[in-house]
C-alpha cells in the first residue's frame, strides 16, 4: 500500500489569505475519493465547491496500471490537498485512508461526499454551518437526487466547461438509488471536523442532527456508468460484500431498455411550486402516449406547477414536445373583446412573470412557451387537427363547455386529448356537443376526453 501526501504544506485558502487571517470565520473542508474513472467529473466538483469552502481534499484511489498523473497535476494546479492511496478494495481501508487525509487538514466543518455529488445548497453553506452551530448540531443528512440527462440516456461530461453546463445537461431529478437500485439514498454529508460519520448514519462520534435535510445532486448517471458498475461488482464480490446487487439492477435496466426509464422514478421539482398535484397522472399518461414532436397546450398557467411537471415528464421520457402555456384573459368567453391582447410573454405581465420565476427556479423555463391571449384569440393560433393535448385550467366556468368544444375540439388530432379539472357541468356540455366522437375517462379530480 502506498500513501503519499501532496506537497502543499500550508492550508490553501481560495479567498486569497491563509487561515490565520480568518480565525473568526468557520473553516470548511470539502473532500472526496476519486479515481482515474472520475476524472471527467472531478474538475467540475472542484469548481462547485471552491467558492464556498476553505480547503479542498481528495483521496486518489489508484489501482494497478492506473496512471494518476493527470489527477495529481489537476490537484496541484487547483490547490487540492491529496493523498495517493493504493490497496486492495475494502470500504474500511479506504475510509481509514480518507480519515488520515482529513486529520491532516485542520478545519471546523467537513463536507465529505463523492466526486459526483454536488451540494445543492452550496451557496448557503456558510449560513448552514452557522445555523448548525446555533442548534448545537454536529452533522447534517442529505438526500441524493439522482440527476439524469434527456430520456435517461448516459451523457458524457468531459467537454463541459462549467457546472452550469452540467446542471443544464442533466435536467431530470429521479429516485434511482432508492427505487431502482434499492440502495439507501441518505448519507451524512456535513459534519464537525474531523468526524465523517458512517456514510448512511452518524456512527458513534456524531450525536445531534441538523434540523434541515440537505440535497446532494448526484451525477453518477453519465457515460462510462456501465464500466464503473461492473468494476464495482468485481470489487464487492472480491470483498464478499452484498452491495453488487444494486449495480446489477441498474445494469439490467440499461441492457433491457437501452436507457434508464427516468419517468418511472421521477422526483419532480414541481413540488417546490405552489399548487395541487392531481394533474400528474393525466399529464404523465398523455406524455407517454404522445408521438415525437407532439404539441401540447395548457389553457391557464396557474402557478406553473403543472407546467413544470409536464416539462419534467417529457424530459425524463425523452419526448421532444412543444409546450405552449396560455394565460387566458377574461376567461372562456363567447365573443372576443380582447382580440389583440397580448401575445408572447413580456416582463410587464405580472402573472406570467411569477410563473416564469417559478419555472426558472426549477430549471424548466426554457422548455415552455409562455403566452397571453383571450380564449378565442388563443384558439386562432392553431390550425385544425394540429394539437395532441389541450389542458383546461381553473378559469373554465360551468358555462365554458360550448366554447371549449367549438373552439378547441377541432384543433385536436384524432387520438388527441382534451383534459382538465373534473367539473361535471363542463364535461356534460362538451359531451352533449361531441356525442360519440370522444371517449371520456375520469380520474381523481380530472377528466380526459380522447378524440376518436
Amino acid at each position: 500500500m502506498e500513501i503519499k501526501l501532496s506537497s502543499l504544506d500550508m492550508p490553501f485558502d481560495f479567498k486569497g489569505h491563509n487561515s490565520s487571517d480568518t480565525a473568526s470565520i468557520p473553516r470548511i473542508l470539502a473532500c472526496c475519493r476519486v479515481s482515474v474513472r472520475e476524472m471527467d467529473i472531478f474538475r467540475l466538483w472542484i469548481e462547485h465547491y471552491t467558492p464556498a469552502v476553505t480547503y479542498l481534499g481528495a483521496l486518489i484511489v489508484a489501482e494497478k496500471d492506473d496512471d494518476t498523473g493527470a489527477l495529481e497535476t489537476l490537484c496541484r494546479k487547483m490547490g487540492v490537498r491529496y493523498k495517493l492511496w493504493s490497496a486492495r478494495y475494502s470500504p474500511g481501508s479506504s475510509m481509514t485512508a480518507m480519515r488520515g487525509l482529513i486529520d491532516q487538514i485542520e478545519a471546523d466543518w467537513l463536507v465529505n461526499v463523492d466526486s459526483d455529488e454536488f451540494l445543492y445548497e452550496i451557496k448557503d453553506l456558510r449560513d448552514i454551518v452557522e445555523r448548525m452551530a446555533g442548534e448545537g448540531a454536529d452533522y447534517a443528512m442529505a438526500w441524493m437526487a439522482d440527476r439524469l440527462a434527456f430520456g435517461g440516456r448516459l451523457l458524457g461530461v468531459e467537454h463541459f466547461r462549467s457546472v452550469t453546463e452540467l446542471d443544464a445537461a442533466f435536467p431530470v431529478r429521479t429516485t434511482i438509488t432508492k427505487d431502482l437500485a434499492r440502495g439507501c439514498p441518505y448519507k451524512v454529508c456535513l459534519s464537525r471536523w474531523p468526524f465523517t460519520g458512517a456514510i448512511h448514519h452518524p456512527g458513534q462520534d456524531l450525536h445531534k442532527k441538523f434540523s434541515k435535510r440537505l440535497i446532494l445532486e448526484h451525477f453518477k448517471w453519465r457515460a462510462g456508468l456501465l464500466e464503473r458498475l461492473k468494476k464495482r461488482i468485481q470489487d464487492h464480490t472480491a470483498a464478499k460484500l452484498p452491495w453488487g446487487k444494486e449495480s446489477e439492477r441498474i445494469i439490467e435496466e440499461m441492457e433491457t431498455h437501452g436507457r434508464i426509464r427516468a419517468e418511472r422514478w421521477l422526483a419532480s421539482r414541481s413540488a417546490c411550486i405552489p399548487g395541487t398535484a392531481y394533474h400528474e397522472a393525466v399529464y404523465r399518461d398523455a406524455v407517454l402516449s404522445a408521438p415525437e414532436h407532439a404539441h401540447f397546450v395548457q389553457l391557464d398557467v396557474e402557478e406553473g406547477r403543472a407546467l413544470c411537471y409536464l416539462a419534467e415528464v417529457a424530459l425524463a421520457a425523452g419526448k421532444k414536445l412543444r409546450i405552449d402555456a396560455i394565460d387566458i384573459i377574461g376567461g372562456f368567453q363567447e365573443s372576443d373583446t380582447n382580440e389583440t391582447s397580448f401575445g408572447r410573454f413580456s416582463q410587464q405581465d405580472s402573472t406570467l412573470e411569477m410563473v416564469a420565476a417559478n419555472l426558472r427556479s426549477q430549471g424548466m423555463l426554457d422548455y415552455i412557451n409562455l403566452l397571453q391571449f383571450s380564449s378565442l384569440a388563443a384558439a386562432r393560433l392553431y390550425d385544425s387537427e394540429s394539437l395532441d393535448f389541450v389542458w383546461v385550467g381553473k378559469q373554465a366556468s360551468p358555462h365554458s363547455g360550448e366554447v371549449l368544444f367549438r373552439e378547441w375540439w377541432p384543433k385536436l388530432k384524432s387520438g388527441g386529448l382534451l383534459a382538465g379539472h373534473n367539473q361535471p357541468e363542463i364535461i356534460q356540455r362538451i359531451l352533449k356537443n361531441c356525442g360519440t366522437d370522444g371517449t371520456l375517462t375520469r380520474r381523481n379530480k380530472t377528466f380526459a376526453l380522447r378524440k376518436r
